[in-house]
């Protein structure tokens, strides 16, 4: 274990290579990740700043006594703890929002870097398999690769190069 992992108490969700640490009140359900679409469809739909209302209610329900009966089993202190998880969980789902997108933007300056990189060498093959036939067929599948259309189907773009797009080997 880490060490800020004794001093605090987490849970881990783990899915293939990742894992999120999260305070251990917002580990999950045991229903979480096990709902059917027609399940997700039936659960009420809160709106935006349940947290707040729920705090802002549980001061209510403490302010009016004995003058207000709550319905069996809800007391402020329950209501509280819910909102804080509901608002605990819109917190997490909004770092992992700014996650995906740093490590979506990481996605695309790899693939962007390794498509320079396949270009070049596609570019020197196509130079030398007129002197060393013999290279067609070992650059066979870059030669495949090169002829494929892109994510989304639309031509390969490469705004910041002066030379035009990739060609394929000429065998």
């Amino acid at each position: 274990m880490r060490p800020h992992r004794q001093a605090l108490a987490i849970a881990d969700l783990t899915h293939g290579p990742v894992t999120v640490i999260v305070p251990e009140a917002l580990a999950l359900a045991a229903k979480a990740g096990q709902l059917t679409p027609t399940d997700i469809l039936r659960l009420t739909k809160a709106p935006a700043g349940i947290g707040l209302s729920a705090e802002l209610t549980a001061q209510a329900m403490e302010q009016a006594g004995a003058a207000f009966t709550p319905p069996s089993g809800v007391t402020p202190a329950l209501l509280r703890q819910a909102g804080e998880r509901a608002d605990g969980y819109d917190g997490v789902l909004l770092a992992l929002d700014v996650l995906r997108a740093r490590i979506q933007q990481e996605n695309l300056l790899a693939d962007a870097e390794c498509w320079r990189l396949l270009r070049q060498v596609n570019d020197m093959v196509k130079g030398q398999v007129n002197h060393h036939p013999e290279l067609a067929a070992m650059f066979a599948p870059l030669k495949a690769f090169m002829t494929r259309k892109p994510h989304g189907g639309a031509a390969q773009s490469t705004p910041d190069d002066s030379e035009p797009g990739p060609q394929p080997i000429q065998a």
